[in-house]
């Protein structure tokens, strides 16, 4: 009798274990479809923000004509008008691009997290170690976080990385100074939204570095608040449930 029992809760532990194992698979395989979903929107944000920064570029460039006597109060209304709708451009493609960048840095962890709940349940469930997935093997390299950068290829796919947004930036820059130059009749209004763009951007590029640094932080701070949730929905459940029955008995 006794074998069979320690038979029973030994199968009962087996089973338990493969339910985590398809639970934690099917999680990662979730989340990383939630991922190339995500690097093709930034793509086409990205994308589409600078095609329609490009276009307001080249109507501002057609419009341009200074010290010209054919220039007309229409025509700087119209200026007025294509430095408005890029600023209002290059503030929604930055804070959908950082928004995006947030999800999937916190994804990026939360992968690598189930990641090695994942290895470990594996090598309990087989006399093998478990096979070292993606996220942990890549990270070491395709790390976003300047205190961890290791090696010569971290190092050298940080600076591509880096580059590129900053000659992002620059090319939004220069567009907004272009267009902002191109108003003869600048009113301080424009000077206030220049400022204000300028501070965006550098607000949000100093957002984006203290969270690449401390995401791990957030990443704990998230979790306690979930378990801290769970646990009064569980109460709050459990007083409905109670009030319930007393509803029912009377």
């Amino acid at each position: 009798m006794n074998n069979d029992d320690n038979t029973k809760a030994v199968n009962d532990m087996r089973e338990n274990l493969d339910k985590n194992i398809e639970e934690i698979e099917n999680e990662i395989s979730e989340c990383r479809e939630d991922e190339r979903n995500a690097q093709n929107q930034i793509v086409q944000v990205i994308g589409t923000g600078g095609t329609m920064m490009g276009v307001i570029f080249g109507a501002a460039t057609f419009l341009t004509g200074y010290g010209d006597t054919s220039y007309t109060i229409m025509e700087d209304r119209q200026r007025h008008a294509l430095f408005y709708l890029n600023s209002i451009v290059l503030i929604v493609t930055m804070f959908y691009v950082i928004s995006l960048g947030i999800n999937n840095v916190l994804r990026y962890h939360y992968i690598r997290d189930l990641e090695d709940k994942l290895y470990i349940l594996i090598s309990k469930n087989s006399t093998e170690k478990g096979v070292t997935h993606w996220m942990s093997f890549s990270s070491p390299v395709t790390t976003r976080n300047p205190t961890h950068l290791k090696s010569g290829y971290s190092i050298l796919h940080y600076l591509s990385y880096a580059i590129a947004t900053l000659c992002a930036a620059a090319f939004c820059v220069v567009v907004t100074l272009f267009e902002y130059n191109s108003i003869e009749m600048r009113t301080s209004f424009d000077l206030i939204i220049l400022i204000i763009l300028g501070i965006i951007m550098l607000v949000i590029l100093i957002v984006f570095i203290a969270i690449s640094v401390k995401v791990k932080i957030c990443l704990f701070m998230q979790r306690e608040y979930l378990l801290k949730k769970e646990k009064r929905d569980y109460q709050n459940r459990k007083i409905f449930l109670l009030m319930t029955e007393r509803v029912i008995k009377c």
